[in-house]
């Protein structure tokens, strides 16, 4: 097996690792809200779930390019989120009893934030898979901030700090799109980093 392929497998089990986990921390989420809007709760779980199978898609030489960027997209969006979550509610997710917890947190999800590197010159980004993509990332923001299926809203801060939240969120999915489209121009540096990377 190439050095790449087994780098594909390792991160697509660590997606699932933190798929689980997501999904457990979600489940008071779950209860507050009817099935058919489950979807749109589990912001984090759901992006490194998609980001898995992608991985292995690729893996089996598949080729599904919008789902891949609506994947890349949405890790590192809401890897983005959760980080600038814990530091403009700092006052509650950095406090002593319970800061060391989301230190780790910040960490793992930087790693969501930059885990599109590994795959972005395997995804062919055009015109009708960016449509795609700021659909499904729109309806998500629509949903979490209008229908107010974000996981802040257990939580007792500022309606006003919650919808500041939504604008940057939604800003920042689409600029991170925008990269994306820009970089995956670039596919063909992205493969040789990574050939001299592993030695390929």
């Amino acid at each position: 097996m190439k050095r790449y392929d087994a780098l594909l497998l390792a991160v697509a089990f660590i997606n699932i690792a933190g798929t689980a986990f997501g999904f457990y921390y979600y489940r008071n989420m779950f209860a507050l809200f009817p099935v058919k809007l489950w979807i749109f709760i589990p912001d984090s779980p759901l992006a490194t779930l998609f980001f898995a199978i992608s991985l292995f898609l690729i893996f089996f030489k598949k080729r599904v390019d919008a789902f891949y960027l609506v994947a890349m997209a949405q890790s590192m969006k809401y890897g983005f989120w959760t980080m600038f979550v814990i530091l403009y509610f700092s006052d509650y997710f950095l406090a002593p009893y319970h800061r060391y917890y989301y230190y780790l947190m910040f960490a793992l999800h930087f790693g969501m934030v930059i885990q599109p590197a590994l795959i972005l010159h395997k995804v062919k980004v055009g015109k009708p898979e960016l449509g795609i993509a700021i659909a499904w990332l729109a309806l998500n923001d629509y949903f979490d901030y209008l229908r107010g299926t974000n996981p802040l809203v257990i939580y007792d801060f500022s309606p006003e700090k919650v919808m500041l939240t939504g604008v940057v969120t939604f800003l920042a999915g689409m600029l991170i799109l925008a990269l994306l489209y820009l970089l995956s121009a670039r596919a063909e540096a992205f493969a040789r980093i990574w050939g001299r990377v592993l030695g390929e």
